[in-house]
């Protein structure tokens, strides 16, 4: 009889100390390599696993990778597979779980920094693009016209297609 009361507790107290899981699914800006790299990152998250997709946009010119990963309380292990080639990142989870920090090791990689900020604002995030764009939008009534020359990041259908555009643009 007490065996089963012992076989009974048991579910009770590892859903005691289980943590729950943040949710990481969106865009994160980063840098990499010493900021020698930046770009983003989209995740979609499913419980305490995820896959999502790899852009650099700053320092160097590279297809988007694949991504899968787990999430361990504020543990992020990350994978980043290049062809058949693999990189593995082991992140910090930051306490308002918009930052992850960490480093990985891999394919090309030797104890490499990897930064990440939840929605970065950087001029490498497809996010930031968007928000800079509506910011013109809305001073453009009174404003001079605005030279939208540059490299534009951009994505759509929720996150489900991303790229980039080059534009030049010439008179008004």
């Amino acid at each position: 009889m007490l065996r089963y009361c012992f076989a009974a507790m048991i579910p009770y107290a590892c859903a005691a100390f289980a943590q729950p899981v943040v949710d990481l699914s969106g865009t994160w800006g980063f840098t990499h390599f010493d900021d020698r790299f930046q770009g983003w990152i989209v995740i979609h998250q499913s419980g305490n696993t995820f896959r999502g997709t790899w852009h650099t946009s700053r320092g160097k010119d590279e297809p988007d990778d694949q991504i899968t990963g787990r999430i361990d309380g504020n543990t992020v292990t990350l994978w980043r597979f290049i062809g058949n080639n693999r990189q593995s990142y082991v992140l910090t989870l930051s306490a308002d779980g918009n930052r992850l920090d960490g480093f990985g090791d891999g394919f090309f990689l030797n104890h490499t920094n990897l930064n990440m900020l939840r929605g970065a604002a950087s001029a490498a995030s497809p996010a930031a693009s968007a928000t800079t764009v509506q910011k013109h939008r809305r001073n453009t009534a009174a404003a001079a016209p605005i030279d939208l020359s540059g490299l534009w990041a951009f994505t759509c259908a929720n996150d489900r297609f991303q790229g980039t555009v080059t534009l030049r643009q010439e008179g008004i």
